[in-house]
């Protein structure tokens, strides 16, 4: 699978998308990573996208780790739109984060 650096220790995995989505796309992770930076220096985060195809439609499947501080955050998903897709598991990363740092 293809891998681009965004920088900012940001990786996105098997994102096979046209151009315009892509930089959408990477708009709302560098928002995203922004938002974490404000509780965290994180080392990586990374988002792995896969696409099934069914049938006449595509799946899209989005995995999101992001390290930091010695400890992980983990989100799935799958749907049929990557914006969704990435924005609501991006919303997981964030309430995993708080909840592990007021620990």
């Amino acid at each position: 699978m293809e891998e681009q650096e965004l920088g900012g220790n940001i990786a996105l995995v098997g994102f096979n998308l046209d151009k315009g989505e892509m930089i959408v796309i990477k708009k709302m992770i560098g928002k995203y990573a922004e938002k974490i930076r404000h509780f965290t220096e994180y080392e990586q985060l990374k988002l792995e996208m896969r696409i099934h195809q069914k049938q006449e439609k595509k799946e899209l499947e989005l995995k999101v780790l992001l390290n930091f501080d010695g400890k992980r955050a983990n989100a799935e998903d799958r749907g049929e739109n990557p914006f969704v897709l990435i924005d609501s598991a991006m919303k997981r990363i964030l309430a995993e984060i708080e909840h592990k740092i007021k620990k």
